[in-house]
């Protein structure tokens, strides 16, 4: 893995001066790590992600490209397992029409591991995909995916906007067990509004969208219906002192899904629940930079351990400009406790370097 981390990290670097236009190469570094407790036993997960972009502009169209290369590991009291490599490429292009109020964007990843998996991955797989933990990305146990967003200016005034959008995603279906078993994970549909308000150098935005999962299938055939979702977020941005403050919020709520008849499946993973996030922070803004935040997790009503849990997320930023680049490192502490009062604690760092190319 280090050796094609290396080779394709210096492909980008040699390639990015040659594309038309202004070109950004940006290659990170994010790694999460979890221990919490259970009534039947200790969970470790760890998850390390390489990210490797492009993004560009030709003319009124951006575009990216990239690849991610991952490892991830999860135990448990059942077991242990393990899963390393290229994890998938991705696409990616964005148009803005009608002098700037339509904005259509569209991307696609595709799956460079995409099963079948042991038992063992099985267990990785079931860990490293609770949304709660808040890892870097699905890493593994996916299949190629598709996506498409369009946001319209409905209205526009000199302080305030307000916006529609709506999006799809597609994922394919990929071999979920070494006996043949296929997955074919449920697509999303999603519509929202949303609206956005300045003030001299700040600004606040406020978002709510409905989202609509369609049925997941198994073997080809329709086998569960998870519940829709609601999302509601705010955030803002303000000078402050000799920096910026941020802050934002979101509640999501997800309705109980449902097994289809003549399938004999476990209802818990569908179950349905309420999650608050929260954080602030403070950036110092000169050619060298520094930042501390504070954020907070709380789940409620979804299965297992993770499904009734909470806690804070202190951090700290550390960076610097230079020339058309920067270097970032952002680091996170995370403590607090799952069901019945049990203890949670990990750590989460991003490290990313970013250089922008100017012919």
């Amino acid at each position: 893995m280090i050796r094609t981390t290396v080779t394709l990290l210096a492909l980008v670097i040699v390639v990015a001066p040659a594309f038309a236009g202004p070109v950004s190469t940006r290659v990170g570094l994010d790694f999460a790590s979890y221990s919490f407790e259970t009534y039947t036993g200790d969970v470790e997960v760890s998850e390390t992600l390489v990210p490797i972009d492009l993004l560009g502009n030709a003319g009124a169209t951006d575009w990216n490209l990239g690849v991610d290369l991952a490892s991830a590991e999860a135990q448990d009291w059942t077991g242990d397992g393990s899963l390393s490599g290229p994890s998938q490429l991705r696409a990616g292009l964005s148009r803005e029409f009608v002098d700037g109020r339509l904005q259509v964007s569209a991307d696609a990843g595709f799956a460079l591991t995409k099963g079948p998996y042991s038992s063992d991955e099985r267990l990785l797989l079931g860990w490293i995909s609770r949304h709660e933990l808040n890892l870097p990305a699905p890493l593994f146990g996916q299949g190629n995916r598709y996506g498409a967003d369009a946001s319209f200016l409905l209205v526009s005034t000199k302080r305030a906007a307000v916006f529609l959008g709506g999006f799809v995603e597609i994922q394919n279906a990929f071999e979920f067990r070494d006996d043949g078993l296929e997955l074919d994970p449920s697509d999303l549909l999603g519509a929202g509004v949303g609206l956005e308000r300045g003030w001299n150098r700040a600004s606040a935005r406020l978002q709510l969208f409905y989202e609509h999962p369609l049925d997941g299938r198994i073997d080809g055939a329709d086998a569960y219906a998870l519940g829709d979702r609601y999302r509601l977020g705010a955030e803002f941005v303000t000078p402050f002192g000799s920096g910026r403050a941020d802050g934002s919020a979101e509640l999501l709520s997800v309705e109980d899904g449902e097994i289809l008849p003549g399938w004999v499946l476990e209802s818990s993973w569908i179950r349905g629940g309420n999650r608050l996030l929260w954080a602030f922070s403070w950036e110092k803004e000169a050619p060298a930079f520094w930042g501390l935040g504070l954020g907070g997790r709380h789940h409620r009503g979804f299965s297992g351990a993770l499904g009734h849990s909470d806690w804070l997320v202190p951090q700290v930023v550390l960076g610097r400009h230079f020339g058309n680049g920067d270097v970032r490192l952002r680091t996170e502490y995370r403590v607090g406790s799952v069901r019945e009062g049990r203890s949670l604690q990990g750590f989460a760092g991003t490290l990313s370097w970013s250089r922008e190319w100017i012919r």
